[in-house]
């Protein structure tokens, strides 16, 4: 859903803050760390063991951290407790739960560990094994909102929305209480068969601004779930108004409530008007295809459990998009699945959250699990690709594209697309060329749309050393859209290495550079243009410009150093030259910079500055 990101994060941040969840955990290991290395000094008399009590350690002023008492534990106990925690910076969750499951049999009644155990439990999707320790928590942390979700997810799991909704009116409205808790409540309302009641809840006019997509897209929901036909109508038509939510879910739900109604074209419609002309977005893809085909239709969520977990699933899709990587979309979608084990789509946000915490074997496990007609299932084989380069096993990510591709020809163009990047990130231009030859020859006529596949192909050929047909489809690329600045850059930035169009490429790169000031690569090429024309002083203000945008980018690091030297300052360009083969770059650009280190640029021409005439115009 489109929404305000940073209030809902914000909440986020104030919710654990609050409760000190992560922090505790990171505590912790200090505390344990300390105590391990007392547990391992000199012995301890009886009388000096009972002064080491946790009574006397939680008297340190640190009340959140885990207090963990060398007179309780043996030795192999810390090496557990020390393992869990390692285990659980190193985002092995699998690990780090085992570890601290130990740990807790040993000490059953120490709350620190008891709440670190529950949470690891709750990451690794053991969602029922979890409850018997949220009920444990909460008889001595009444307000430990995950504990509380816990036993919610369970009472809507088994539809006791009695039970629900006394667990929801408990919960504290602080951080995302506030979002949860009347959503959750409005679910837990319907379930009970008070309708009217769930609906007023649910009135965005009363929410705090940024949370109100989520009231109306879920009073939407609800009014479909129950039969309420005019007033589903009618927020629905607002939700996806121009004024309103105009999110893929939100369309999802409105054109498959519509066909429960018999109301195809209408959906179909709706569908087409959302749907992306460069990548369509698969789900809408499948519902237009079943809509044609006239398939019976279905609400997106078909009873209260169901809309419990939509709201899990909503809040983790946004959270998911925080740029720093958090465990609590993690947790929002385990408990989703928990509630609702068809739902797919949580499945495969799930592997994307998974895949942001580096755990691509666990990302790949639900990939394997989706079934060959569901919508989700190229994409997922693309993605377990990517996953495996990322472990470093290219040739068997190349193999399950190639695989994928030739069984199902008619329905991989973006597998195919894909297979090339991944061939050229590893540099076999060769193979990817043809790929890239297939992708283009399928387009037909080439619209504007189609641009980013010549200047993929583009690239790919240029690395190849075939620049006649790769400048032709730079150029082919910019006569689709003008102006397109990731190709004005790159276009001028080898007609300037090759000392050609120079003042032609002068002026692509200072558009490309307008509109993007904040993109170090655009930034360097206008910086090296300076610099291959002679305007040392100015690009090397340029030049360091870019090093703050990408600083650990060797090219940018380099072209600065050389820019350096030319007006002196050469001890300054030694450093930039070492610290861009700090970076490990291309051979080449290596072998380049070890002998600049070597003798610097005295054994190299000064670039003189060109003149520019008409005649060097393409």
């Amino acid at each position: 859903m489109i929404m305000r990101m940073e209030e809902i994060l914000a909440s986020f941040k104030q919710s654990t803050d609050r409760n000190g969840v992560w922090a505790a955990m990171v505590r912790g290991a200090l505390t344990g760390a300390v105590l391990l290395a007392s547990a391992c000094s000199e012995p301890q008399t009886q009388d000096d063991a009972e002064k080491e009590t946790p009574a006397a350690v939680e008297k340190s002023g640190d009340a959140a951290a885990p207090v963990i008492a060398a007179v309780h534990y043996t030795p192999s106990i810390y090496g557990n407790y020390l393992a869990g925690i390692h285990a659980r910076a190193q985002n092995d969750s699998t690990a780090a739960s085992s570890f601290m499951n130990q740990v807790l049999k040993e000490d059953p009644k120490n709350i620190s560990v008891l709440q670190m155990a529950f949470l690891l439990r709750l990451q690794e999707g053991a969602v029922d094994q979890a409850l018997p320790l949220a009920k444990q928590l909460l008889l001595s942390q009444p307000d430990n909102q995950l504990a509380s979700l816990n036993l919610i997810g369970d009472a809507f799991r088994q539809q006791d929305y009695a039970q629900a909704k006394t667990l929801i009116d408990a919960l504290d409205e602080q951080g995302l209480g506030e979002l949860l808790k009347p959503l959750l409540g409005a679910w837990a309302t319907a379930g009970m068969g008070n309708i009217d009641a769930a609906l007023a809840v649910l009135d965005p006019a009363s929410k705090r601004k940024s949370f109100q997509p989520f009231y109306s897209f879920h009073r939407a929901l609800l009014a479909s779930q129950a039969g309420r036909d005019a007033q589903a109508e009618k927020y629905f038509t607002e939700l996806l108004g121009d004024d309103g939510n105009r999110s893929i879910r939100g369309a999802q739900a409105f054109g498959a409530y519509l066909e429960t109604r018999n109301n195809y074209p209408r959906a179909a419609e709706i569908y087409r008007s959302f749907l992306q002309p460069v990548q369509p977005h698969p789900i809408l893809t499948a519902a237009l295809a079943a809509n044609a085909a006239g398939r019976p239709g279905q609400l997106l969520i078909k009873d209260p459990a169901a809309g419990a977990a939509e709201v899990l699933y909503g809040l983790a899709s946004v959270l998911s998009q925080d740029a720093a990587p958090s465990a609590l979309p993690l947790i929002y979608l385990r408990l989703a699945a928990f509630i609702r084990p068809d739902f797919e789509e949580a499945r495969v946000l799930l592997a994307g959250v998974l895949e942001g915490l580096t755990r691509f074997e666990e990302a790949n496990v639900i990939y394997a699990g989706l079934a060959e007609a569901s919508p989700h299932f190229e994409t997922a084989q693309i993605q377990w690709a990517v996953n495996l380069d990322a472990l470093k096993q290219t040739d068997a990510a190349v193999q399950r594209l190639r695989d994928h591709v030739s069984k199902y020809p008619d329905r991989s163009r973006m597998a195919v697309l894909s297979l090339a990047d991944l061939l050229r990130s590893h540099e076999r231009y060769d193979e990817a060329i043809p790929l890239y030859d297939r992708v283009v020859s399928d387009l037909g006529t080439l619209q504007p749309l189609h641009w980013p596949m010549l200047y993929a192909r583009g690239i790919t050929l240029e690395r190849a050393g075939k620049w006649p047909l790769a400048e032709r489809d730079f150029l082919r690329a910019l006569e689709l859209q003008p102006d397109q600045p990731n190709v004005l850059n790159y276009l001028a930035y080898s007609w300037i290495d090759q000392g050609l169009h120079l003042d032609r490429a002068v002026t692509m790169i200072e558009n490309a550079a307008q509109q993007r000031p904040e993109d170090g690569a655009i930034i360097d090429s206008l910086g090296w243009v300076q610099y291959r024309t002679g305007d040392f002083s100015k690009a090397v203000e340029t030049l360091e410009n870019a090093v703050r945008l990408m600083p650990q980018d060797a090219v940018i690091n380099d072209h600065l150093g050389d820019a350096y030297w030319r007006v002196g300052r050469k001890l300054e360009a030694q450093f930039q030259w070492q610290r861009a083969l700090s970076f490990d770059p291309e051979p080449k650009i290596k072998q380049d910079l070890e002998k600049k280190l070597q003798s610097g640029l005295e054994t190299i021409a000064t670039p003189p500055a060109p003149s520019l005439p008409s005649a060097q115009k393409s």
